[in-house]
């Protein structure tokens, strides 16, 4: 499913935040900016092995070579389960010891 996106600028994509893949640049398919020569439109193409993908360096120029008007992405699906985890120690000491020693090691000390 594909989805277009307005009123965006390259600054957006940099989200900390994500649940699945962690590149949003990895699903967008098109982009359409105003440059300051004038519009530039990349095209709705399947991904390429022959170099550096245009969309990229616009996505990643945060505004420098433009701003997004517009960006066709691929949608994901939400995740149906999320987990997280952390580690607790004792002490601080013990939480600045190398990460070689095993958790067992770390318990007994």
């Amino acid at each position: 499913m594909n989805t277009p996106l307005r009123r965006l600028d390259s600054h957006t994509f940099g989200w900390a935040l994500a649940t699945n893949h962690t590149h949003i640049d990895d699903f967008v398919e098109s982009v359409r900016a105003v440059t300051p020569t004038g519009i530039w439109e990349s095209r709705r193409l399947p991904g390429s092995g022959a170099g550096p993908s245009p969309d990229r360096l616009m996505i990643g120029s945060e505004g420098i070579f433009g701003i997004i008007t517009e960006a066709w992405m691929r949608v994901q699906a939400r995740p149906r389960f999320r987990a997280s985890a952390g580690v607790v120690f004792p002490t601080f000491e013990l939480g600045q010891k190398p990460q070689t020693n095993s958790p067992s090691q770390i318990m007994a000390s």
